[in-house]
């Protein structure tokens, strides 16, 4: 595992880019202030826009240590689902003009949080 101070320095010299930032949760609590879960106890959301030093692929998904490939398919799917229905979250030049933007409680195609 690369160190934090590794990791810095290698970010220290990278652009700032521009993303749309679309997180899946699992096991939301209901009475979430923010968040409210779905049928699943699963909730999305977006931050537009992102600022990151990654580079700037097109996609890029990060699943973190642990997850199940149950877990990871389900959240791919409901990220799938939300970005056909709201082409907002892709739309990240019009994002830049309203920073900060979080957006949560993505309602599918059938009604269901």
């Amino acid at each position: 595992m690369e160190s934090k101070q590794s990791l810095l320095a290698k970010y220290e010299k990278r652009d700032v880019n521009v993303f749309a930032q679309v997180d899946f949760w699992t096991a939301v609590e209901p009475g979430d202030c923010v968040m409210v879960p779905d049928h699943e106890g699963d909730c999305l959301t977006a931050i537009l826009p992102s600022y990151e030093l990654m580079c700037g692929s097109v996609v890029r998904v990060l699943i973190r240590k642990g997850t199940s490939q149950v877990g990871a398919i389900r959240g791919l799917k409901k990220i799938l689902r939300w970005v056909e229905k709201d082409s907002s979250l892709v739309d990240v030049g019009t994002a830049e003009a309203m920073p900060g933007r979080l957006i949560s409680n993505y309602v599918d195609s059938e009604g269901k949080r």
